[in-house]
């Protein structure tokens, strides 16, 4: 990349970006800076040529030692060898570059940022080489670039500025027949790829070869100088040369284009469409002319430009004609019949003949589906068929509505479809008509069909559409209330309208009242109840035309608390695999019950899911319901131990707490898979717990929240747990079971500790140490070593030292290996703040040993820091480093940015001593960014670290700024050791600053601090 960009500075975030292709570590910056300084050492020079550079690195490199700048320079010289009429020594200059090309840059294997630059360098290659093959033919030596033109050709068969040349040096060297052949296939390729005809400049010199033109004819001696263009992209060809524009890009109907501010939503024509076909002379029916029955359009009619776009091009463009079907589908009132008609009006007059409508009622209350007889009458009188005329055989009708459209050209919609076999007679077969479909469901079966799903309306869209028709000063009287209103109508055309219409006829109601009694979920699809209109009928004619089975999946669907959904989960509902279980999700979302919005995970639109919830509660169904929310219950439990189990290798299990049966997720192969369906489930699983106390499911509710404490250590999210973690200790004393109230006041105690709520957390612990007591020794332990991971937080480091150590050493005596690794950590932490750095760092040694012995990760980061800080303390700086590259590996493996934000600050705390506090101000701003979402005392460490690099930059009033926060933060969580570091380093800054009242006030307060905890004069500055 540097090379690329020779003696320009890359920034680092461009290097990252190139690196790692728009997904990188945290520690992306810091390995960047790694790999420059080993390209330094082994680079002969490597100092001297990659430069540090402001933001970023800079190669310094003459012209002669890199190809691309002798490239580059070539190119150069001949656009100015041109510019001054010395065509020959352009093209010698062109001929010279040309040399130097080896072909593309990273041959593909360079990420998205070296493809650009390659793509960038490929597309100038072939610029210079049509150039050059310019010049050529206007200096008569068209034989000579035969070869290379048709190798180039070959490489790049759509580059039509290449072809034409080719063409020309081919009629030249009197081989006319070969370049009409070039002709025949690059017209044969452009119809086959991208549907398209050759451009006007290539057909032109096609017919003039064709006729033998003069003009094509070899060049006269020149005599004007030519000028070469300084462009990247070829100009035209000099002597009868023609120079072709690049191929449009072929129509795509795949997906609906992306609207744009500046595009009309009108449908207009892409270019002329085709003349009418020429009227049979078979006899029929006379037939009265443009008869039209469509509905008319909505003058409120908002949005769905990208949609109208798509439609536009599938209907004017395919195959350089029409098509034949589209089929739109979406869930119910999301705007399907008013889009067709609304595209139906604006492409009538390409479809001149008739336009013609029918309510197929797939989905109409109160009444039958349309049968495709009754549908072929409605559609045969609309056509303007005298009902005398029509033959009493339906077989006879058929073939008569066959040959009415065999000679017009109609445009016919097809709404409110139930099924293919319904649509499938009605559909013209001649190629002059096209149909619109309108479904609920995707009518998979009917072939040939181009599909639209609607999804609900942008927010754009919704906001434009609630302002028409309610109007727009709505949004100047309650912007917020309006808003509101959007969010909770969801997006759908149907529910706003309804909205808006309840508004305009109860003109005494603000839109915050409509908006209060929407935020009512019982009584949401209720109150979406206007006139004859109404969002739970659109829904509940959906439901009633599935199947029995059907229904009741769906039902179950709204037992499930969380707002994603995957087919296991389903399958616990439902009692079935999940194979079977995804079967019936993906019905339901062909029904368009359900959204999907990335594969494997489902999702109810908001209205669904409070009409589904509806459904539920009928004292017929109360026992089917409470055995699926029972399963689904076990299902998580199960599988959130199985994911807990492999992320931490040897924690205590509890398998009497465990329902029976299994998960029906497969088993976690490795931690990385655990860790991701943990991080995919949490919220599921915070809602689980809900849902377990709401059915009084008390050893669900008083057990799950264990799983979501340990995936906690590795995300941190204490405030999510907070009432999660004291739902779990009342289920435990509703059940009067102390194990589980020991690890129910536990999980609370932590959560509570990441809070900064250290005395709260103490006290829950010495509940749960005097419950352990009573008879649970590793539950004794484990409380002894959480509550001295507190005391270290409060600074009373007797009491964790006295309680740690007696915990390490129970632990060793029960063989739990991961605890006795948690206390040798946290006393090796200890230690380190006592000045005991050798002890700290054989504790934290022997805790890093077992955590590698299990194969735990997440703690052996922990242990990993700790003895970096110990070997700080013992003046080790390089040796630090070089643990704390092992840390931020494995931190970039777990992606915890809390972990990563304290090691950054570590290395900046090592290079501060290593006498490089430049470097140290790299790592301690990345460690600030990812600190700022993390917990109050883990900020606070990062910013007392700020505070003493920028002391060590002489950059004084900055650091009392990050010390002053520091203490800020750290006083108001009673995080006495850090309160302790800031005041230490407020008074350094404010001596520099000549504030020397203030600087002896603050070393009075840190001592005292320090003395108080029983830190040590030679340990009270880290730095």
């Amino acid at each position: 990349m540097l090379l690329l960009e020779a003696n320009r500075v890359v920034p680092v975030p461009r290097l990252v970006e190139a690196a790692w292709d728009g997904c990188p570590p945290t520690s992306a910056p810091h390995q960047i800076r790694k790999a420059v300084a080993e390209l330094r050492q082994r680079i002969p020079g490597g100092a001297e040529m990659i430069l540090t550079d402001g933001p970023g690195y800079r190669a310094a490199v003459g012209e002669d030692h890199l190809d691309l700048s002798q490239y580059r320079s070539r190119l150069r010289r001949a656009r100015k060898a041109a510019e001054e009429g010395q065509r020959g020594a352009a093209a010698d200059e062109l001929r010279a570059a040309m040399e130097l090309w080896r072909g593309p840059v990273m041959a593909g294997f360079g990420g998205s940022v070296i493809d650009a630059a390659s793509a960038a360098l490929e597309e100038q290659h072939l610029a210079a080489a049509e150039q050059l093959f310019s010049l050529q033919l206007a200096s008569g030596e068209a034989g000579l670039i035969v070869g290379e033109l048709r190798v180039l050709v070959n490489q790049h068969p759509l580059r039509e500025t290449l072809r034409g040349q080719l063409m020309l040096a081919l009629y030249r060297t009197g081989r006319q027949a070969e370049a009409l052949e070039e002709y025949g296939r690059v017209r044969h390729l452009l119809a086959e790829e991208l549907g398209i005809d050759p451009g006007a400049t290539l057909t032109d010199l096609y017919e003039k070869i064709l006729r033998q033109s003069p003009e094509l004819g070899p060049p006269e001696p020149l005599r004007e100088p030519a000028v070469l263009p300084s462009g990247p992209v070829a100009s035209p060809a000099e002597a009868g040369a023609p120079a072709f524009p690049p191929p449009p890009p072929g129509p795509s109907a795949a997906q609906p284009p992306a609207p744009s501010a500046s595009e009309p939503t009108a449908l207009l024509p892409p270019r002329a469409m085709p003349p009418a076909p020429p009227q049979p002379t078979a006899p029929g029916p006379a037939l009265p002319s443009s008869p039209s029955t469509l509905p008319y359009a909505l003058p409120d009619f908002s949005g769905r430009a990208a949609e109208l776009e798509w439609i536009r091009q599938t209907a004017l463009d395919q195959d350089g004609g029409w098509a034949h079907i589209i089929a739109i589908d979406g869930m119910g009132g999301s705007g399907k019949t008013a889009l067709a008609v609304q595209a139906a009006h604006q492409l009538a007059p390409y479809w001149p003949d008739s336009q013609l409508f029918v309510d197929m009622r797939g989905f109409t209350p109160g009444q039958e589906p349309l049968s495709p007889a009754a549908a072929l009458d409605a559609l045969l009188a609309s056509a303007g068929v005298p009902s005398e005329e029509l033959p009493d055989d339906p077989a006879a009708r058929t073939v008569l509505w066959r040959s009415i459209t065999a000679r017009r050209r109609l445009l016919i919609v097809l709404d409110n479809a139930a099924t293919a076999e319904q649509v499938m007679p009605l559909i013209p077969a001649s190629p002059n008509c096209l149909t619109i479909v309108t479904s609920r469901p995707r009518l998979v079966d009917l072939d040939g069909a181009r599909w639209l799903t609607l999804d609900v309306l942008t927010d754009g869209d919704a906001r434009e559409l609630l302002g028409r028709t309610l109007g727009e000063e709505c949004f100047d009287r309650e912007p917020e209330a309006c808003a509101q209103l959007i969010g909770l109508c969801g997006g759908l055309p149907l529910a706003i309208r309804i909205s808006a219409a309840r508004l305009r006829n109860r003109s005494h109601w603000t839109i915050q009242r409509l908006v209060d009694r929407l935020c009512d979920e019982t009584r949401r699809l209720d109150e979406l109840n206007s006139t004859g209109r109404s969002v739970a009928v659109v829904l509940r004619m959906s439901y009633q035309a599935m199947d029995e089975d059907r229904r009741t999946a769906f039902r179950l669907l709204g037992l499930h608390p969380g707002r994603n959904i995957d087919p296991a989960d389903a399958g616990a509902l439902f009692d079935c695999r999940p194979d079977d279980a995804e079967e019936i999700l993906e019905h339901l979302l062909d029904a368009h019950l359900l959204e999907q919005h990335e594969p494997g995970w489902y999702r109810m639109h908001d209205l669904v899911r409070s009409f589904c919830r509806g459904l539920l509660g009928t004292r017929q169904a109360e026992e089917e319901e409470n055995q699926a929310v029972r399963r689904l219950l076990d299902h998580y439990l199960l599988t959130a131990e199985n994911a807990c189990d492999t992320l931490f290798p040897k924690r205590p299990r509890f398998p009497e707490f465990l329902p029976e049966g299994w998960s029906l997720h497969p088993d976690f192969a490795t931690a990385d898979e655990a860790l991701r369906w943990l991080d995919r489930q949490r919220d599921n699983l915070l809602s689980a717990v809900d849902l377990a106390v709401e059915r009084e499911l008390l050893l669900h509710a008083a057990y799950l929240p264990r799983a979501l404490g340990f995936h906690s250590h590795i995300r941190n999210y204490p405030h999510d747990l907070q009432e999660t973690n004291r739902a779990a200790v009342a289920a435990a004393r509703s059940l009067r079971q102390p194990v589980l109230l020991r690890i129910s006041l536990t999980n609370l105690a932590m959560g509570q500790w990441r809070l900064g709520l250290y005395e709260e957390s103490a006290a829950h612990l010495r509940e749960a140490l005097e419950v352990a007591r009573a008879g649970d020794r590793l539950g004794e332990a484990v409380c002894m070593s959480r509550l001295g991971q507190v005391y270290n937080s409060l600074g009373e480091f007797g009491a964790a030292l006295e309680l740690l150590t007696g915990s390490a050493e129970l632990q060793h005596e029960l063989g739990q290996v991961r605890e006795e690794a948690v206390s040798l950590g946290l006393l090796g932490s200890v230690n380190a703040r006592l000045g005991r750095y050798r002890e700290s760092a054989d504790a934290a040694a022997r805790s890093l040993a077992l955590y590698r012995e299990i194969g735990e990760i997440s703690n052996s980061i922990v242990s990993l820091s700790t003895l970096s800080l110990a070997l700080l303390g013992l003046r080790q700086p390089q040796t630090a480093l070089e643990r704390l590259d092992e840390a931020l590996e494995l931190c970039d493996r777990l992606d915890k940015p809390a972990n990563t934000a304290l090691i950054l600050s570590y290395y900046a705390d090592a290079h501060v001593m290593l006498g490089r506090p430049e470097e140290a101000l790299v790592y301690i701003e990345r460690a600030t960014e990812l600190a700022a979402n993390e917990t109050t005392a883990r900020r606070a460490t990062v910013e007392n670290a700020a505070g003493r690099v920028l002391r060590a930059l002489g950059r004084f009033s900055e650091a009392r700024t990050r010390h002053r926060r520091a203490l800020e933060l750290s006083s108001g969580i009673a995080f006495r050791y850090e309160t302790a570091q800031a005041l230490h380093g407020l008074a350094d800054t404010d001596k520099e600053l000549g504030d020397a009242e203030s600087s002896e006030d603050c070393r009075r307060r840190a001592d005292e601090l320090f003395t108080a905890m029983g830190v040590p004069l030679d340990a009270r500055a880290l730095a």
